[in-house]
């Protein structure tokens, strides 16, 4: 079970679409994951969307997500 710690960055995507990367601690694996969140905002409903072992990882899927989800609305 994951730890949630107090860090966390908040972005906006295209249309509806926010996404949230959270920094925890995996008891599990006994370090620190960063778990990229995605919240699709008319209905409130989100998901997780992948862990990764750096912040700047779950930032690149993140990107990636956001390019994703802008041709979704092309």
């Amino acid at each position: 079970m994951a730890k949630k710690l107090a860090d966390a960055e908040c972005y906006l995507g295209p249309g509806d679409y926010t996404y949230r990367i959270e920094e925890v601690f995996d008891r599990r694996l006994g370090q620190v994951i960063y778990e990229l969140h995605g919240t699709y905002q008319p209905t409130g409903r989100g998901c997780l969307l992948g862990e990764y072992n750096t912040r700047e990882a779950a930032r690149d899927a993140m990107v990636r997500q956001r390019e994703r989800d802008s041709k979704k609305e092309e």
